[in-house]
């Protein structure tokens, strides 16, 4: 007799709560992170192709809204309220999940594959021009100038802050960071310029005082905007010509899972 193969349940839903699936599959042990330029900007985690009909949804069906671009041959469906990257679909349907939005999922215990569609597909063309930012009031004379933008570019960056390279970014396991993959650094308000802010969608976690800023027409992660304090986190992932830089820079863990209030999912 054949050798039975034991499949266990997972759930996954968007960090709102708008959208959620389950699906049956044995244990999951391997995944994929592609270093493309959509990928790298929502920080995928995939699973492994999967049939249409074997994800079923259990909240949301036909909430999420699906972003295309190049030769239309993806899409990338995130939810429109929270921004939540959810999965990629291909032309023979097939879906690759997120990983990231699992839940009660340890994503240590993955052996993640590398994939290298950077060098395979044309290169992504950024945007040539960028807001200005005023002069600096900071007195460091080792700043420099990036740039960012979300995937489709209707919303654009200018950013002064230190080398990335002698930077710590801040990678945080809370609920909402985790799901996006999010790396985060912190310049003053002042050091960040900002065009296109009418494509920007603000999400409200914790606290409406810390506004999780995304693009809602491709779902790209971009800021926070933070009323009480003179910062404005930016997340690296929206750098231009991160991609092949992304590895090679130093991270910092903040466990923000451990702080409250606890992250609990609303029926």
């Amino acid at each position: 007799m054949a050798d039975q193969i034991l499949t266990k349940k997972y759930s996954g839903n968007c960090h709102c709560g708008l959208f959620r699936f389950t699906f049956e599959h044995a244990e999951l042990q391997e995944a994929s992170e592609c270093n493309c330029s959509i990928c790298t900007r929502n920080g995928y985690i995939f699973s492994a192709p999967l049939a249409p009909e074997s994800v079923e949804v259990t909240r949301g069906e036909g909430q999420l809204k699906e972003y295309r671009f190049g030769k239309k041959e993806y899409g990338h469906s995130f939810c429109p309220h929270c921004g939540t990257s959810i999965w990629c679909q291909g032309e023979d349907k097939k879906l690759q999940l997120n990983l990231r939005t699992l839940q009660d999922f340890d994503m240590e215990s993955l052996k993640i594959n590398q994939d290298d569609w950077l060098s395979v597909k044309p290169p992504y063309e950024a945007p040539t021009s960028f807001p200005e930012l005023p002069a600096s009031t900071q007195t460091s004379n080792e700043l420099v100038v990036y740039h960012g933008t979300c995937h489709c570019q209707r919303t654009r960056l200018s950013i002064r802050c230190k080398p990335l390279e002698t930077l710590k970014l801040m990678s945080c396991n809370c609920s909402l960071c985790s799901r996006n993959g999010d790396l985060w650094i912190y310049p003053p308000k002042g050091d960040v310029a900002i065009a296109g802010e009418e494509s920007l969608v603000g999400y409200a976690f914790l606290s409406d005082r810390c506004l999780h800023t995304f693009c809602g027409n491709c779902g790209n992660s971009l800021f926070g905007r933070v009323l009480d304090e003179d910062i404005c986190p930016v997340n690296v992932r929206c750098f231009v010509d991160i991609e092949s830089k992304l590895a090679g820079l130093e991270r910092q863990f903040y466990n923000g899972k451990a702080k409250a209030p606890t992250y609990v999912l609303k029926d």
